[in-house]
């Protein structure tokens, strides 16, 4: 990128000088070398103070912070330029939501949900991440329900997300939830602090039970369930009785399992564990 200003020629004017100077603040602040992102910032806004990506991504590094005062200014700014832009809705509200105003930031998410997106500059993913946040908003006003249907839905266009979903849910059971967390993490177009991360568990646990519970209507289909099975023969008079095993053996899974799980991670987080826990959002249905 640094090489790509020294051919930024006087035909093309400034614009591509700001658009290249954002990305490298892009890319520095995914290096949490927030200093050096902000530097290239100030030559991209000295250039056009009124570039939206620009304002966003200083948002961004306040946030990174903990400056949300200030990364509220950057957001409303770029929302003064361009009134409905999805990217800026969705960081604003997130700045919202780490203040805990849980009602505004949900305002700000389903605002975000009504813009188009699926460009290069704004692909589908950023309304996974707002369904994400919208969940976690919806958590806080301990509307459980909202928050699963919000989360159900993000992983239809967030693929990193539905792919950590994907491989989580038997972590859980499995009890390796601060695994799970590190992964959440760890998606790239995706950020959210560890209360949220185990927030984010506790939803995917909570899902895991409603499953256990209720079967799907395919599985529990009687037409499918003929498609599917082999034909039986009858059984032949002479064959003795076979020996069931014991009913505990053949029980599924409940989602005790998965709730013990939840609770060893948590064990393992004693800062978080409290937070959580009391959380109304947290309490068993």
């Amino acid at each position: 990128l640094r090489q790509a200003l020294l051919y930024c020629d006087q035909a093309e004017g400034d614009q591509l000088r700001v658009e290249v100077h954002d990305w490298l603040a892009q890319a520095y602040e995914r290096k949490r070398e927030y200093s050096m992102a902000t530097a290239e910032l100030d030559k991209a806004l000295n250039r056009d103070p009124s570039h939206v990506s620009s304002l966003i991504t200083r948002g961004q590094i306040h946030i990174q912070l903990k400056q949300l005062d200030q990364a509220e200014t950057a957001f409303r700014r770029a929302l003064a330029v361009e009134t409905n832009h999805a990217l800026a809705l969705v960081r604003l509200g997130y700045c919202k939501l780490l203040a805990s105003d849980h009602k505004e930031a949900t305002r700000l998410f389903q605002r975000a949900l009504e813009q188009r997106c699926g460009t290069v500059a704004l692909p589908a993913s950023v309304k996974g991440t707002a369904r994400i946040y919208l969940a976690l908003a919806l958590m806080g006003q301990q509307d459980v329900q909202g928050a699963l249907a919000r989360l159900s839905e993000a992983r239809k266009c967030h693929k990193n997300f539905a792919s950590v979903c994907t491989t989580g849910k038997p972590n859980i059971v499995k009890g390796d939830c601060e695994g799970l967390v590190q992964q959440l993490r760890g998606i790239p177009d995706l950020d959210i602090n560890l209360a949220q991360a185990w927030q984010l568990v506790h939803l995917m646990a909570k899902e895991l039970e409603s499953d256990l519970r209720e079967p799907s209507p395919e599985s529990t289909s009687p037409a499918k369930a003929e498609l599917s099975s082999p034909a039986r023969s009858p059984p032949r008079a002479a064959d003795p009785p076979r020996a069931h095993p014991p009913s505990s053996a053949r029980a599924p899974p409940s989602y005790s399992s998965a709730a013990l799980a939840l609770a060893v991670g948590l064990g393992q987080q004693p800062g978080l564990k409290a937070d959580i826990l009391k959380s109304p959002a947290f309490a068993a249905d």
